[in-house]
């Protein structure tokens, strides 16, 4: 059975329990749609949520990733605030 198919069947009990009910007077045709509505866009909610999950994961191993390169170049031996080593970069020719 596919997932559809599984959908369907418990949209087939949940219409056929809900007339049950309708037709004994114990509850409303609104209050069925009611519950009926919030349970499939509940779930719907909540697949999206879960969906994001991954992405989230993602983005925290990507963020950690970035902390150890910016941990590690603290740790670097070289000082980018020194002025030595200036004038020979000035002496290499680029050409575009």
């Amino acid at each position: 059975m596919t997932m559809i198919h599984s959908i369907l069947c418990c949209c087939t009990v949940w219409y056929r329990y809900g007339s049950i009910l309708i037709l004994s007077n114990d509850i409303k045709f609104v209050d069925l749609m009611t519950a009926m509505l919030a349970l499939m866009l509940g779930a719907l909610g909540l697949g999206q949520a879960m969906n994001d999950m991954t992405d989230q994961k993602e983005g925290l191993a990507a963020m950690k990733r970035i902390y150890e390169t910016v941990g590690d170049s603290l740790n670097c031996s070289i000082n980018s605030l020194s002025s030595e080593g200036e004038e020979s970069h000035r002496a290499i020719a680029r050409t575009y």
